[in-house]
């Protein structure tokens, strides 16, 4: 029976350890990459839909004020914390006694709680002090039409370069647009 010659082993086999280590930099280096654009989507994905969760909420307000003859307020959750999240709540005031009592409330989880709106940035009112003077406010009057104008900052926490601007441009149609700032 013959013997199987072995192959003769030299230093030029296999990989080295700079190749590998260059292969998995390399590879460290990608993933990264990869990470930080998933990230970024996700976070731009959240604040998007923040900023139609609050459009939403705005449009319905002004079509209840109209339809209902009240004054309907929608207020803004805004924030000085670096990470406090946002959200909406939607007041009526009633007609006969003045007061104002909570519709609806829009706050996280149901609002992403990734998304903050800044204090600040807007240029809504204060909220009457029924309602929370420490929040901005937008409020329709029984024919639809708001109040003022302004606009609301949506960002999302720890990324600082996605945000979204919310404005109403005319008070008296309630037109809302998303901008980027």
């Amino acid at each position: 029976m013959p013997t199987r010659r072995r192959p003769r082993v030299t230093g030029e086999a296999g990989f080295s350890l700079l190749e590998l280590v260059i292969v998995v930099a390399m590879a460290a280096a990608v993933l990264l990459v990869f990470v930080q654009g998933v990230r970024q989507a996700s976070a731009s994905f959240l604040v998007r839909k923040a900023a139609n969760i609050t459009i939403a909420e705005i449009r319905t307000a002004q079509a209840l004020s109209m339809a209902n003859g009240i004054d309907v307020a929608v207020e803004f959750y805004t924030s000085t914390g670096s990470s406090t999240p946002g959200g909406i709540v939607m007041w009526a005031r009633n007609p006969t006694t003045g007061i104002w009592s909570q519709l609806r409330t829009v706050l996280p989880p149901e609002f992403p709680v990734s998304v903050q709106m800044p204090d600040g940035p807007t240029n809504f009112q204060d909220c009457p002090p029924a309602i929370n003077a420490s929040h901005d406010c937008v409020i329709f009057k029984p024919l639809g039409y708001a109040e003022d104008d302004g606009d609301v900052r949506l960002r999302a926490i720890g990324a600082s370069s996605i945000q979204l601007d919310i404005v109403m441009d005319e008070p008296a149609t309630g037109r809302v647009v998303v901008e980027r700032p």
